[in-house]
């Protein structure tokens, strides 16, 4: 019998721990959401999935042609692009990588532009209209410049 109540004890004690720690994770996971930004003054509410994977890969014809989107990368590697590219785009980044390189070797188009940092494409979309580019959502601030297009 003694055994039985510290089992259950035991059951308890990780069934509380677990609904502790839940909420810490699901703050987390919102803190790491990747959002897709863009000037204000673009013509876009939203943008769908398809969409941003054809700007980012260049294919940009049909409505996002009409602003002229110009995408924005992080540096080759970095978490949030890597991110960004495994669940935005749906490949990884050696097969990005590849695709642009066949596409300069046909004379076909450039990879997106690549800036620095994450402060660096919050800049330079809110400063530029016709810019697009992804950043964490906890790195959005309320800035009148911007406007979330989509969200990872």
């Amino acid at each position: 019998m003694h055994n039985v109540l510290l089992s259950i004890r035991f059951i308890l004690n990780a069934l509380i721990l677990t609904a502790l720690i839940s909420p810490c994770t699901s703050i987390a996971n919102d803190n790491e959401r990747i959002v897709v930004i863009s000037h204000q003054d673009t013509n876009f509410q939203v943008l769908t999935q398809q969409q941003v994977k054809r700007i980012f890969l260049g294919n940009n014809k049909g409505a996002a042609s009409k602003d002229n989107l110009k995408p924005i990368n992080l540096p080759y590697e970095h978490p949030v692009r890597i991110l960004f590219s495994n669940k935005a785009i749906g490949l990884t980044e050696a097969r990005i990588k590849a695709f642009w390189a066949q596409m300069k070797f046909a004379g076909k188009g450039n990879p997106p532009i690549e800036f620095d940092n994450i402060e660096a494409v919050i800049e330079k979309v809110a400063q530029s209209p016709g810019y697009i580019g992804y950043v964490p959502l906890k790195d959005v601030a309320e800035n009148a410049q911007i406007k979330i297009l989509y969200m990872l």
